[in-house]
């Protein structure tokens, strides 16, 4: 699914500071929209739990390595 070398730290290093950027973007909309969503770059809108759970996909898949990711 993914051609990025999962074992490599950095890969690792690059997709723990995504998925915690999504998370981030998430919890700042929850907390300061009432309507739980946030403008995209493009302007649509995007709900704000999904990136969270979005993120944190990418945070556990980095650290604990799942065999899914594998080509």
């Amino acid at each position: 699914m993914l051609k990025a070398d999962q074992k490599n730290p950095l890969n690792r290093a690059i997709f723990i500071m995504v998925g915690t950027a999504f998370v981030g973007v998430g919890v700042f909309a929850l907390r300061h929209s009432p309507i739980f969503s946030y403008q995209t770059w493009w302007g649509g809108m995007a709900f704000g739990p999904f990136a969270i759970l979005f993120g944190l996909v990418f945070v556990l898949g980095a650290i604990f390595k799942p065999d899914i990711f594998k080509p």
